[in-house]
This record gives C-alpha cells, structure tokens and sequence, in this order.
C-alpha cells in the first residue's frame, strides 16, 4: 500500500509525545498489512467527516485517513479523538 501524509499530519506527528509516536508505527505496520484489521477498528466517518475513515493508534488516538483508491491512502490528520470535531 501506498501511504501519503498532509502536511497537517507531519506538524501533529511532530508534538506526539515518544508513547504515542510508538504506538502508531505498530498501528502503521498493521494498517500496511490490512486497512482493517480487527485491533484497529477501522470505521468511516459521519458529518463534515464523511468522505474519511479513521484506525484506532491507542486507547485515546485516532489517525485520520482517505482511501484515493484500493492500494492509496492519505494520511490527514492524527491525535485524540478531538481531531473529529
């Protein structure tokens, strides 16, 4: 699979603390293998949001993605579930 990032993306990537930023290379590693592998709880999202999907990185953040087609993802947006709203 082919994964971009916004820079809107890079500049939260950077304030995640170490934790987090660990956690999302193992998240990474399983979306790479499967964008919907049960452990990251892959969903589509509603609203303004709808065109996007979302994984689960941890308890409390989410990673913001939008399929361009079956083998291409942008990465949008990362952090706490804030980042919906």
């Amino acid at each position: 699979m082919i994964i971009k990032k916004t820079p809107a993306f890079d500049r939260r990537f950077k304030k995640l603390t170490n934790k987090q930023k660990e956690d999302f290379f193992i998240s990474l590693k399983l979306f790479d293998d499967d964008p919907f592998h049960p452990q990251l709880k892959t969903h589509k999202l509603k609203g303004k949001w709808s065109s996007f999907h979302a994984f689960r990185i941890n308890y409390s953040d989410r990673c913001i993605f939008y399929f361009l087609n079956l083998k291409e993802v942008i990465l949008y947006d990362i952090g706490s579930r804030r980042i919906y709203r």
